[in-house]
């Protein structure tokens, strides 16, 4: 069962203590979506990723959240519930704990690859082009196919290959 893009986030922003970034969430929400398209062959989050010139973007939380610029997410998320499935709870934690303290111009770069399923629907200028699942899930297969550490650097992997 996949969750609602505002649950999805709130679950985030609570998770680092309200100190994640608009652009820091949304790069762990992209990430997580690929592992869960990659890993599981559906959707974490219920919403389609956006080629922006920013990056991946889900629309609805980018529309709520950009008020705060580069300033940590305040909780304005009147309307989010919790997150109640374990999978989807544990798929959001584990790339939330590999991900969070990740420089946000290496995040940029994990979610803008070369030949990455943002690269290949992004046109600039022009937002609001979806990213096809099955192209975000080919870019998780790609990944696993060539890499093998952490997006972090760390030496634990973590379950997805997310890490040039």
């Amino acid at each position: 069962m996949s969750v609602k893009p505002s649950d999805a986030a709130r679950f985030l922003c609570e998770r680092s203590g309200w100190r994640m970034t608009h652009l820091v969430l949304h790069r762990i929400l992209y990430v997580a979506q690929m592992l869960h398209l990659g890993s599981e062959g559906t959707r974490l989050i219920d919403a389609c990723f956006q080629a922006w010139d920013f990056g991946p973007i889900l629309p609805e939380p980018y529309r709520k959240l950009r008020i705060f610029g580069v300033r940590p997410i305040r909780d304005v998320f009147c309307s989010a519930h919790p997150i109640n499935g374990a999978s989807e709870a544990a798929a959001l934690a584990e790339v939330s704990d590999h991900l969070m303290g990740v420089d946000p111009a290496k995040l940029v770069a994990i979610t803008r690859r070369k030949g990455g399923a943002w690269a290949r629907n992004y046109v600039p200028g022009l937002n609001g082009l979806v990213i096809p699942d099955v192209q975000i899930a080919e870019e998780y297969h790609a990944r696993l196919a060539t890499t093998g550490a952490a997006p972090d650097g760390n030496s634990e992997p973590m379950t997805t290959p997310l890490h040039r």
